[in-house]
Formats: structure tokens, C-alpha cells, sequence
């Protein structure tokens, strides 16, 4: 019979995120109340996940139980990392595994930047593809895709919230993205892409510890830098 730590570790976990969510949408609602069309948006993708929650649409996708299966940015804890990463309006974020989406809609409406929103769950892209063209927002394009795979030309700014990818993931993921312009900012929570390669192609930029719903990570922020010659 399996330890009954076996089943409360989960449901710890579950309900840590649950809790915390409901805090950061009620500073979401505080904060953003009057800004349009953000919390139009926000709130009707939210009431599209009452019931069938990111958690659980990520667990019937997955066939997982496993509680860190799936997670999100806190929109609190995401305007705290886009300030240290210097965002700006001329910024072209790829967002690598959108989930819900509401990252995406803060970029796009908040932020003011373009957004390309990258995720292979359909049902997540489904919904907040339905969102931005309900709510117009042109500055959201949606890519129903694995983001290993996806075109990232012209992007200014890569955010990767995935904390529980393999190392194999993580390399594949530090390759393609060797391939962006000198200059890109790469955002990574929980793993520094800087020490994967030889060459040193990614420099640290900032490291900084961010609550997220299921405790605190480290986000690093690296720059892309040119590839030396070969001598």
C-alpha cells in the first residue's frame, strides 16, 4: 500500500496553487478594473476556466496526475520579470507554452507589445484564440504548436515558463534558440540556459527569485550574444 504522503503531497500542491490563484486574479481585478480591453478579456477567459480549470484541461491532455504538470505565471509576478527584462512596446515576445493564455493577453493589452503565443494543447489555444478575436486584440497571434518546431523570426524577447522540462528538452530548447539575433533576451524559470554551451552564447543578464502558484523559483534573464569566430 502506498504511503499516505503519497496522496497529500499532490493535494497540498493543488491546493497551495488553487489558493494562490484566487489571490492574484483579485490583484488582477484590483489592479487592471479600468483598463479595456484587458479585463474584458481577462474575465471572460477566466469564466472559460471556472469549472474546467488549466490544470485540469493540461492533466486529460498529458494523462498525468502529477501536480507540477502544468503551471502559470502569476500576472503580478509577470509584470515583476517583464521590468527586469526591460520590456517595451517594440518588443515581439514568443510566450514558448501559453497554457490558459492570460499571460498572452497581458502582454498584448497591458505590455502593448506583439505576442505570439505558442502552445501544443488545442482546447488552450482554441479558447484563447476565440478570446482575442472576440475582443480584437491584433497584437495576440496564437500558434498551435510545439514550440520547438515554431518559426520565431523577428522575436525580441523568448519567455519559457515551463520549470519541469527534461534536460534533453532543455538542451533541444537552448539549440534552436541559438539560432535567434545577437541580442535577444531569453527568459527561463527555474533552469540558466547559460551554462549549456561551450561558446557561452547566452550571458546572464539578471537572476531573480518570483512567487509563483506553487512556491518560489528563480527566473534567469540571458542575452543571446554572437557565436566567436573559429580560430
Amino acid at each position: 500500500m502506498l504511503p499516505l504522503k503519497h496522496f497529500l503531497n499532490p493535494l497540498r500542491i493543488c491546493c497551495q496553487a488553487y489558493w494562490s490563484g484566487w489571490r492574484d486574479t483579485a490583484s488582477v481585478i484590483i489592479r487592471y478594473y479600468r483598463t479595456h480591453p484587458f479585463f474584458a478579456s481577462f474575465c471572460w477567459l477566466k469564466l472559460a476556466y471556472m469549472i474546467d480549470t488549466p490544470w485540469l484541461v493540461a492533466r486529460r491532455y498529458q494523462n498525468k496526475t502529477d501536480p507540477y504538470a502544468y503551471g502559470e505565471t502569476p500576472l503580478m509576478s509577470l509584470k515583476t520579470i517583464m521590468e527586469a527584462a526591460n520590456l517595451t512596446t517594440e518588443d515581439h515576445v514568443a510566450e514558448l507554452g501559453s497554457g490558459s493564455g492570460y499571460t498572452a493577453l497581458w502582454l498584448g493589452s497591458i505590455a502593448r507589445c506583439k505576442v505570439t503565443a505558442i502552445e501544443k494543447i488545442p482546447l488552450f489555444c482554441w479558447r484563447l484564440q476565440r478570446t482575442v478575436k472576440r475582443f480584437r486584440l491584433e497584437s495576440v497571434h496564437v500558434h498551435c504548436k510545439d514550440y520547438l518546431s515554431a518559426d520565431l523570426s523577428g522575436v525580441t524577447l523568448v519567455y519559457a515558463c515551463a520549470c519541469n522540462l527534461s534536460n534533453d528538452r532543455i538542451q533541444q530548447l537552448a539549440h534552436k534558440l541559438i539560432t535567434l539575433p545577437a541580442g535577444t533576451r531569453v527568459i527561463t524559470v527555474s533552469y540558466p540556459l547559460h551554462a549549456l554551451h561551450p561558446h557561452k552564447i547566452f550571458t546572464a543578464f539578471r537572476q531573480l527569485p518570483i512567487q509563483f502558484h506553487w512556491g518560489t523559483c528563480q527566473v534567469f534573464i540571458q542575452t543571446i550574444t554572437e557565436i566567436p569566430a573559429k580560430q
